[in-house]
Order: structure tokens, then C-alpha cells, then sequence
């Protein structure tokens, strides 16, 4: 059976709350296809679609590969229209580029080498929302001024999950299938 499956930083309880309040004063000013609080992550490696033998194996070589990862943070500090402000899709709240999250991914990275991943820059985002039709879109343009805010959050890196992604329902919902915690 095939998986839609990612590696991803779980964000904690309490964050996730705080970034809900600060949702939840941008969902009147726009008609975002707002994610459910429990779905906030940072995306590290997106894997694809895996067969389970194949994700098996990968487990394998992930936990041997971050065994020895040591708790950091991350600072994320803004909320944005993204990918960028002139096409904006989504509202993410970023965060400063951090070199051992960098280094991190990269290891991550290794481990899947032979599948094909996304190799852009890599900066932390949280996926808040999505903006679909050409009319929310406009919306947001208009009202950039009032979603783009300044955000001060840590969060600590304690760990990462391997996360199954499915629509049911029609939403989307992630399962986590394995966790690897740091020491």
C-alpha cells in the first residue's frame, strides 16, 4: 500500500495555542482556508508517496541518522503572505533562518538522497492557511498590511515525526506513524 508521507518538527501544545489566537484575529479580516490548529508542523523533507516495506527501511536509516540530535530551537517570528507577497497562496508564519535546523534537514536529507526532495532554500514556515480563488487572493493583497504581523516564538526541536497525510472528508489530515525523540 503507498503512503503520501513527510518528516516534520510536531509543534507543542502550548505554540500551537498561542498561534491560534493569532489566527483566529486574521479569520475575520480574511476568507483563508484556515488549517486546524492540530495540523501546525514545519515541514522538513517531504517524501512522496512510499510503499510500506520502503518506509519501513527508511524508518530504519532515519533514526540511525538523528540518534544523536541534540534539543534546539527555533525562533519563528512573522506571519506572511507566502510564497511571496506579489503571489500569495498561503499565510505561513516564518521563521529567522537557523543553522542547526539547517544542518539538521541536511541530515535528514542524506537519509533519503534516493528520493527525489524539494532543494530549495530551506527557512521554517508553518503552513496557517491557503488562499484559493483568484477573489481571496485579491482580498489579501488588500489587506496585507493588517495579516503580515510580527510574531515572537520559541519553539523548542525535541524531536521529529514521520507523518502519513491524508484527505478524508475532504480535509486533510496528518497521522503520525513513528517519532524519533532528541536527547
Amino acid at each position: 500500500m503507498q503512503r503520501k508521507i513527510f518528516i516534520a518538527i510536531d509543534i507543542d501544545e502550548k505554540a500551537k495555542k498561542f498561534i491560534n489566537k493569532k489566527v483566529d484575529k486574521m479569520r475575520d479580516k480574511l476568507s483563508a482556508r484556515w488549517i486546524d490548529k492540530d495540523n501546525y508542523h514545519i515541514t522538513l523533507s517531504f517524501l512522496g508517496y512510499l510503499e510500506d516495506d520502503e518506509m519501513v527501511k527508511l524508518e530504519a536509516k532515519i533514526f540511525e541518522a538523528l540518534k544523536n540530535t541534540e534539543i534546539f530551537d527555533i525562533h519563528l517570528n512573522k506571519i506572511v503572505l507566502a510564497p511571496s507577497k506579489d503571489n500569495p497562496k498561503m499565510v505561513w508564519l516564518i521563521g529567522d533562518k537557523n543553522q542547526k535546523l539547517i544542518d539538521f534537514r541536511y541530515k535528514t536529507e542524506q537519509v533519503v538522497n534516493d528520493l527525489e526532495i524539494d532543494k530549495k532554500e530551506f527557512r521554517p514556515h508553518i503552513n496557517l492557511g491557503k488562499l484559493k480563488g483568484s477573489k481571496i487572493k485579491e482580498e489579501a493583497l488588500e489587506k496585507a498590511d493588517e495579516i503580515e504581523k510580527d510574531v515572537d516564538l520559541l519553539i523548542p526541536v525535541t524531536g521529529v515525526k514521520i507523518f502519513e497525510s491524508k484527505i478524508e472528508k475532504r480535509k486533510q489530515q496528518y497521522y503520525t506513524i513513528d517519532s524519533i525523540e532528541f536527547n
